[in-house]
Formats: structure tokens, C-alpha cells, sequence
């Protein structure tokens, strides 16, 4: 397999509130519900997602995601943005292959492969 004929993407996301995560509090058996020991964080903090490619050959777009990413807006994503990459970065490449994350909230199966006879 050569490494140089794969697109590699993923999507991330970033929260603009502060962490949407697990947050460590260090604090002393008598200061548990001190409110200097409390941290408050939002139920639904706001946030960008984000999706980018990449290959051996260079970047490619970086796609600011609307909203909710399902299957429908992941497929689309992909159509618009995948096979255009693919087809400027690997021109007269015999094979190219795409390889996503298989995330599982998507629940697409797309693979596209390019060949030139």
C-alpha cells in the first residue's frame, strides 16, 4: 500500500464557553461545596465543529460545520468536498483512496476510490 494515495479526514469540535469536558478541582475534604471549589458549567455550551482532509500531497479544506452533523449533512459534506480534493490532489495517480474516521453518529458507509484506467 502507498500511504501517498490516501485522503485522511476527521472532524473535531471546540467549545467556545470554556471545557465541555471533565473538569479537575483540587481542593481539600472541607471544601466541597465551597463555591471557590464549584465549577459551573453550561448544559449545552456553544461550540464549532469543524471537518478537514488531508493527504502526503497537502491540506485540504477546512469546512466549518452548521448545526448538528448527521448522515445526510455527512454524506453531503463528502460529495462537495472529498472528490474534488481527490481529483486535484491526485491527478494521474493510478489508485487513490479516501479514508474517513468511521464515526459512528454518522452512520455512513462511503468509500470512494479513484482509479485510472
Amino acid at each position: 500500500m502507498d500511504w501517498r494515495g490516501v485522503l485522511w479526514s476527521d472532524e473535531s469540535r471546540a467549545s467556545l464557553e470554556g471545557p465541555d469536558g471533565a473538569v479537575k478541582i483540587w481542593r481539600k475534604k472541607h471544601e466541597r461545596f465551597n463555591p471557590d471549589c464549584l465549577v459551573q458549567k453550561p448544559h449545552h455550551p456553544k461550540g464549532i465543529m469543524v471537518w478537514g482532509c488531508f493527504s502526503w500531497y497537502g491540506l485540504g479544506p477546512l469546512i466549518i460545520i452548521e448545526g448538528m452533523i448527521t448522515g445526510a449533512t455527512y454524506s453531503k459534506l463528502l460529495e462537495a468536498h472529498v472528490m474534488p480534493t481527490m481529483l486535484v490532489m491526485f491527478d494521474g495517480m493510478e489508485t487513490a483512496y479516501f479514508q474517513h474516521d468511521n464515526a459512528p453518529l454518522t452512520g455512513v458507509q462511503w468509500q470512494p476510490v479513484i482509479s485510472n484506467p
